[in-house]
């Protein structure tokens, strides 16, 4: 079955040149992946991922359609045996596949069904934990809700079959814009979410969501069990309720989520987090803040704050980021720029031991940038997990501090573009064990041409323990892409050797 939808593409290909309105075009994506053991007692491995995309226009309503298969890492022995063809497509996964369409209609409708996996509004219903990255030098400061439902992509992990529809009302139509959207899964999971924009003066926008979902809590983990917190599978409902105010001087997104909690016997049926961010511009200067806590934390056991609806367990019970940034407009030739900015991140969290203590931690980053038309350079520096206080449960739970240092440059030619990276971590004495770690990784890539068409990429790693090199290896990948009126094309070869 597998083959057949390969000719099946080149079925559709024949007829693309008479049909220019109907057919768009397609797309074939490929990569294969090898790694090469340098020790002889150790096994080769191969994987893999191919598939294709077919794109139509009218009459279908901008219908796209797609298919992947993975070949899994699989070692070489496993080749050798086979006597077959049918025994080398028995080693892949299982199909990846969907199709949706968008109807140029007065009021849109967009129409999604197969493997899909849910993003934005669903993410955070399902893992409202916070990101704990800390970007000294970001920019955008977007605004994702819903239920976002993506179709199947070549690196995409399987996902159950599921259905989706969203329905809009633009502002041309009706004089307060709307969303309608819902999704639901074979496995009974469903999500719907309904959004608004309303106009609040001149050059402010506010833009309310509330999404709600149905899902199933599982008991997956074993330290549930350890701290007399575990529970039976059961379908729980949550609520998320998000807004986004946009003006001149000021932008805000807040999130209010409702969830449903296992423990209702005991403690309260719910649980409620809050996540709210904003950022403050003027002339030059820029300011992010962000900040995220449960206030039911006494509603519920010491070890499980709050769980989301993948069954996950959310350890962190407050953070607060703040993210001051410069940027200096050298008026030059190559609108070049300088920014400089600095991210700390505070964050107090459960440990995962028995006695479910807690403990606060800080990260600080800062990074310095020089970016023009041409010329990319950027310097980062940060430390991570600094202890704030001097209680801790255990040593054993005590979590790594550690310190990174990064350096990024690239250059985009006419003829070439190119790119370099080298990063460092350092790992100092750790309580429990005595032992210090350093981790060093190099990345380059380039694009020769004007086109692009071939993408070179390299690097390496090295992880080191008292000095002593623990582990090491290289990577390279070699993508070839191209794109004409009706085909385009993507094939990438990659390798990596232990060294």
């Amino acid at each position: 079955m597998k083959v057949l939808s390969y000719f099946f593409v080149l079925t559709c290909l024949a007829g693309a040149t008479v049909a220019e309105p109907f057919f768009k075009y397609a797309e074939v994506k490929e990569t294969a992946s090898l790694t090469i053991q340098t020790d002889s007692k150790k096994e080769n491995s191969y994987g893999g991922s191919a598939g294709f995309r077919l794109v139509f226009g009218k009459p279908l309503w901008n219908l796209d359609a797609r298919t992947y298969v993975t070949l899994p890492k699989t070692k070489s022995p496993a080749f050798t045996s086979l006597s077959s063809p049918a025994d080398f497509f028995a080693l892949w996964d299982s199909p990846r596949y969907g199709a949706g369409f968008v109807t140029n209609t007065a009021f849109p409708v967009t129409v999604r069904g197969g493997m899909l996996s849910f993003s934005k509004s669903v993410s955070r219903l399902e893992n409202p934990a916070p990101s704990s990255s800390a970007n000294p030098l970001t920019k955008g400061f977007g605004f994702s809700a819903g239920v976002g439902a993506n179709l199947p992509s070549l690196s995409g992990a399987a996902k159950p079959l599921a259905a989706f529809v969203s329905v809009s009302a633009p502002q041309k139509v009706v004089p307060l814009p709307f969303q309608a959207q819902c999704g639901v899964t074979e496995e009974q999971r469903a999500y719907a979410s309904v959004s608004c924009t309303i106009p609040a003066g001149k050059f402010v926008t506010i833009q309310p969501v509330l999404t709600a979902g149905r899902m199933k809590i599982e008991n997956k983990q074993k330290y549930l069990a350890d701290t007399n917190a575990d529970f039976s599978a059961q379908w729980l409902y949550g609520i998320l309720w998000e807004t986004a105010v946009r003006s001149p001087w000021i932008k805000a997104n807040i999130t209010a989520g409702f969830q449903e909690t296992p423990f209702s016997d005991e403690f309260s049926s719910w649980t409620v987090w809050i996540k709210a961010a904003a950022r403050m511009a003027y002339r030059n200067v820029l300011v992010d803040i962000s900040y995220f806590s449960i206030p039911t934390l006494s509603d519920s056991p010491k070890a499980v704050p709050l769980v989301g609806g993948s069954s996950t367990v959310c350890r962190t019970l407050r953070q607060f980021g703040i993210n001051p940034q410069l940027q200096f407009e050298l008026h030059n030739a190559y609108a070049a720029t300088l920014r400089w900015g600095i991210h700390g991140l505070f964050e107090t969290k459960i440990v995962n031991t028995l006695e479910a203590g807690q403990y606060s931690t800080l990260r600080l980053n800062t990074a310095l940038a020089y970016e023009s038309r041409q010329i990319g350079a950027k310097i980062t520096a940060g430390v991570t997990n600094v202890l704030l206080g001097d209680s801790f449960p255990t040593n054993g739970s005590i979590p790594e501090k550690y310190y990174s240092a990064d350096i990024t440059s690239s250059v985009a030619l006419e003829k070439a573009k190119a790119s370099l990276s080298i990063g460092y971590d350092h790992y100092p004495e750790s309580p429990k064990t005595g032992n210090t770690k350093e981790r060093f990784s190099l990345d380059t890539s380039l694009s020769p041409g004007k086109q692009r068409i071939v993408t070179i990429t390299g690097g390496a790693d090295i992880s080191c323990k008292n000095g002593e090199k623990t582990s090491s290896s290289a990577n390279g990948s070699v993508t070839i892409q191209l794109k004409s009126t009706f085909i385009r094309a993507s094939l990438k070869c990659a390798m990596t050797v232990p060294l």
